[in-house]
């Protein structure tokens, strides 16, 4: 009892954004793409015990008047446009009938998540001067998620946060799928499809078993699903 009321002490101790978060989404790729699926290999595997990766951007307003709403409708169009050739972040990890892991991709999916949030009484210096990360999680989603979650989870969620004075921008990567590299790949070109472009500069590649193919049989299974 005392662990617990000490426990509950320290949670209200922490620093809070007093974020609220005002839409959940989901993108799905503009196009219809079928059915795909790619299977993970052997440097893909142990990612599935890590957590999500994360990344959070922060964009200023330059002192002009900000127009979240339409910010928020042009990043989704983007994500929209982009996730076309990266249809792997709109889809679900799986199994195959061997039990071995892999990336499914079916145009009945949701897609990638899109939260909407926000903290108009924090400015982007106040999150600069924040020391340690406890209320800079409130930014990003899927904190403490496995990757293996991937199994009911989108491979992709972001949350975009109206402060004060600019945008934040949380995202969250099933690393199983994707590495750093990957990763900044995909936000390059949703970045350029968000400046104009009519496609990326530089395709992904997907199919890594050209890299190893490989077919290892991984005897994990999710815990049961959080109550609502």
């Amino acid at each position: 009892m005392a662990a617990d009321l000490h426990e509950a002490v320290k949670k209200e101790d922490q620093p809070s954004l007093k974020l609220k978060i005002t839409a959940k989404t989901h993108v799905k790729p503009n196009n219809k793409l079928g059915r795909k699926q790619c299977q993970l290999v052997t440097f893909d595997l142990p990612y599935l015990a890590f957590y999500y990766n994360q990344k959070l951007l922060l964009y200023g307003d330059n002192g002009g008047e900000l127009r979240f709403s339409e910010i928020v409708d042009k990043l989704k169009d983007g994500l929209a446009t982009v996730l076309e050739p990266f249809h792997q972040l709109a889809g679900r990890l799986g199994k195959d009938e061997d039990g071995i892991f892999r990336v499914e991709y079916d145009d009945d999916m949701d897609g990638a998540e899109v939260a909407e949030a926000v903290a108009d009484d924090v400015g982007i210096a106040d999150l600069a001067a924040e020391e340690g990360t406890a209320t800079l999680k409130e930014l990003i989603p899927y904190n403490g998620i496995l990757n293996l979650e991937g199994l009911r989870r989108p491979l992709l969620a972001v949350q975009l946060t109206k402060l004060k004075d600019g945008v934040a921008m949380g995202c969250a990567f099933n690393h199983a799928v994707l590495d750093g590299t990957a990763t900044w790949h995909f936000m390059s070109s949703w970045a350029e499809i968000c400046r104009g472009a009519q496609d990326i500069s530089v395709p992904p590649f997907l199919e890594r078993t050209k890299a190893r193919n490989t077919r290892v049989k991984l005897d994990i299974s999710l815990p049961p699903a959080p109550s609502a």
